[in-house]
């Protein structure tokens, strides 16, 4: 291997980079208030003259109201009011599916909710179907009755969108894929963090590992061959799609910055400040205590304490932050909204090939994801050299909004931002037609807004 290859290794896709921008701060609000203010450099810029001290000070105290982290939770639940089942019972082979398929514990249903979940904030989901170890420690391969006795089954690995760094298509498919990734590993004395690279193509893969002991900083094992001959990575959306909820995270991200700058201001106003008058700056030493006194021989001197009243600025402030409020509390609303009337459940039966412009966003990631676990199917069946199973996953899908219900949502969206509904009547009109899941509690929502702490 040259030093060139070596380099090159860790080379990203051009366009990566354009990529990532899109789920950048879809990705930070999943998050929560911590990788807010980690991120304080893409969330809360510093001001103009603004102190660094003052600066550092306004970041620790700012608290996330995070609106597009219920909104992506809530809509992620949705396919699953009803469990997931398929048209068929599966073959003995593939019982593992409904409660190991990731061969970590996870059940197909919550598996699925993640990727619903990975759809809404990334744009899409990618899939790797990896198989089993099937030889022993002497390179034999083990018996069928083993397989079944270890539980040796292919599985389902999730790849975050940040670790497919590089990837290559031709007429047939993905033939280049490099997945970038960290491991903790012990060293007999301490435990490092080691950053791999999976190169794969239709004929191997192999993995390389970055160390500082290394001269050239990478090292690859030995290629590992691909016994299948076709990557096994799929896709669910778009690679190249935008998170579904990037205009709700601006909006939220918004709304964090304004909450931020309009809490620093109060804490300004609410302080109290002492007023000298008559005093030489150049003789008073200034301390505040309860056994402190000033003396002055200059009659006209004064001292007193200075309060400041929130004025029209800070009234503004609070108007223009409960408008954003009311505009988060109702968006999303577009994902679920239905433009048509079919309501029937999805199979991977049905035409690949269907109409978006017939169904709400959410409808169409239900039936892309019902349709990659087709191929997931697929590939796991090449690892285990079985017969594909003929059976068609079924998704639940009647979760829409009418558009009558979105048309009223818009108007109590309207009377909020004009304020002429209180936020309590806006939060019911929204309940009335079904904006909120079943399991919520409406005062208690109430009751948390009413909580500045949550503001």
């Amino acid at each position: 291997m040259t030093k060139e290859k070596i380099h090159q290794i860790e080379e990203k896709h051009p366009d990566f980079e354009e990529r990532a921008e899109h789920w950048k701060i879809t990705s930070l609000l999943m998050g929560g208030t911590l990788a807010m203010r980690k991120n304080h450099n893409d969330t809360l810029p510093q001001y103009q003259r603004e102190p660094d001290e003052n600066y550092n000070a306004r970041v620790s105290g700012s608290v996330l109201y995070n609106a597009t982290r219920e909104k992506v939770i809530k809509f992620s639940k949705k396919p699953f009011a009803e469990k997931v089942k398929f048209s068929a019972d599966l073959p003995p082979e593939f019982d593992f599916i409904y409660n190991n398929i990731d061969g970590n514990g996870c059940t197909l249903d919550k598996y699925l909710e993640q990727n619903i979940k990975r759809r809404l904030v990334f744009g899409h989901a990618i899939n790797m179907v990896k198989g089993p170890n099937l030889f022993d420690d002497n390179g034999v391969k083990v018996s069928e009755a083993e397989v079944k006795n270890k539980q040796l089954y292919p599985f389902v690995a999730t790849i975050h969108s940040n670790s497919l760094i590089s990837w290559s298509y031709d007429s047939q498919g993905m033939e280049m894929a490099k997945i970038q990734y960290e491991v903790m590993e012990y060293d007999g004395e301490n435990i490092k963090k080691n950053l791999k690279i999976d190169k794969w193509t239709r004929n191997d893969k192999v993995t390389w590992t970055k160390t500082s002991e290394h001269k050239d900083g990478w090292t690859a094992a030995a290629p590992i061959e691909n016994e299948i001959k076709e990557i096994p990575i799929v896709i669910s959306g778009d690679l190249y799609g935008r998170p579904e909820v990037e205009d709700m995270a601006h909006l939220n991200l918004t709304h964090f910055r304004k909450s931020s700058a309009l809490d620093s201001y109060e804490n300004l106003a609410c302080v109290p400040f002492l007023f000298f008058k008559g005093f030489d700056p150049e003789t008073t030493e200034v301390k505040v205590s309860v056994n402190q006194a000033y003396f002055n021989k200059n009659q006209n001197s004064n001292i007193e304490w200075i309060e400041l009243e929130g004025g029209e600025g800070l009234k503004q402030a609070s108007t223009s932050l409960d408008k954003l409020e009311a505009k988060l509390q109702a968006s999303g609303a577009d994902i679920v909204t239905e433009k048509s009337a079919s309501q029937k459940e999805t199979t991977a039966t049905e035409n690949v090939i269907h109409d978006d412009d017939k169904m709400s966003p959410l409808q169409s990631i239900v039936v892309d994801e019902v349709n990659a676990f087709v191929k997931i199917l697929r590939f796991m069946s090449m690892w285990m050299d079985v017969k594909v199973p003929d059976v068609a996953l079924i998704i639940f899908k009647n979760f829409n909004i009418t558009k009558r219900a979105n048309t009223k949502i818009e108007q109590l969206l309207k009377a909020r931002a004009s304020g002429e509904i209180s936020r309590e009547t806006f939060l019911k009109g929204l309940e009335e037609v079904k904006f909120f899941s079943d399991d919520f509690e409406i005062e208690e929502e109430i009751q948390r807004l009413e909580d500045s702490s949550e503001i």
